[in-house]
């Protein structure tokens, strides 16, 4: 199952999306090998993406290859976030950067991640690890940076704007410096986290940082979908006061397109014409949050 991955090389990160998309990081200081590897057979087959472009609030960057990937993750908006070092050709690149899946397939432009701190944008400080929680909208990480006890330390986000504060000294063990922080998760949602070198292990109640989750919305808002299977379209109904913003179609590929729908009353028709057979994710933004449901078009 190797085809397409480069059989000198190791694979160092190894992430799998909602939809089956598999995605691989290889070790590379040479750019032969490196980059990310993504598959959407099951990891049958690999496709490459080495050399890259992103954008910051003030330029636009050319990547010529990818060297090393520290971080890879995935979240539920179908987006892709990795830290990296790489060359732009005569000189070196580094960064935090994420994009939707299919915008990285069809070799889009990808997004700086900002690092803030004291009124400065760190987009050049490689992450060392990712954690996207359960609680809706908040991601854990941390900034390795060996030279500078500033910016080093374990960051969150909560908004979702991609903009990273750090946690102080306190709130969670050592809150800078070049101490690397790696977190996990549990089924309901608390986040664990180590640092490198310490013997302890640090738990946190997220409750007080928690968002309204999908699991939650789903079930707390009563929704149908029909009929599903489908054909040519579905209904949505959404009991209560719950107002229905927008409608994404996300497909086992990770392709997401957005579909417009009519309104009458409590129900609302989505139109499937054109939309090839398969089984897609029905994203739907209401007034209260995000609901997710399956849905199989014949």
């Amino acid at each position: 199952r190797n085809i397409g991955i480069h059989y000198r090389k190791a694979v160092t990160h190894l992430e799998v999306n909602d939809y089956g998309v598999f995605f691989a990081t290889m070790a590379s200081y040479d750019g032969l090998g490196g980059g990310v590897l993504y598959s959407t057979d099951g990891a049958e087959t690999w496709d490459r993406v080495s050399s890259i472009r992103f954008s910051t609030s003030s330029d636009t960057f050319d990547v010529a290859a990818i060297y090393q990937i520290h971080s890879i993750e995935t979240d539920v908006h179908d987006t892709i976030h990795i830290s990296f070092e790489g060359s732009g050709g005569n000189f070196a690149v580094s960064g935090n950067i994420k994009a939707y899946v299919f915008d990285m397939m069809m070799r889009k432009v990808w997004t700086t991640e900002r690092i803030h701190k004291g009124g400065f944008d760190w987009d050049n400080e490689p992450c060392y690890s990712y954690h996207f929680a359960k609680n809706y909208g908040h991601r854990y990480s941390s900034l390795h940076s060996p030279l500078s006890a500033v910016k080093g330390g374990p960051y969150l986000q909560t908004d979702g704007t991609g903009e990273w504060k750090r946690i102080p000294s306190g709130m969670l063990m050592v809150g800078q410096g070049y101490v690397k922080t790696v977190f996990a998760e549990d089924k309901t949602g608390r986040i664990y986290a180590t640092q490198i070198g310490d013997e302890q292990l640090f738990y946190t109640d997220t409750s007080a940082l928690r968002t309204t989750s999908v699991k939650e919305l789903n079930d707390v808002v009563d929704i149908t979908l029909y009929p599903n299977p489908t054909k040519e379209g579905v209904y949505i109904r959404i009991d209560g006061n719950h107002q229905l913003d927008e409608v994404l179609l996300v497909s086992i590929t990770g392709a997401v397109s957005k579909h417009p729908f009519v309104s009458s009353g409590e129900e609302y028709y989505l139109s499937l014409t054109n939309v090839p057979k398969g089984v897609y994710v029905v994203q739907m933004q209401t007034s209260e949050g995000l609901i997710l449901q399956k849905l199989l078009v014949e």
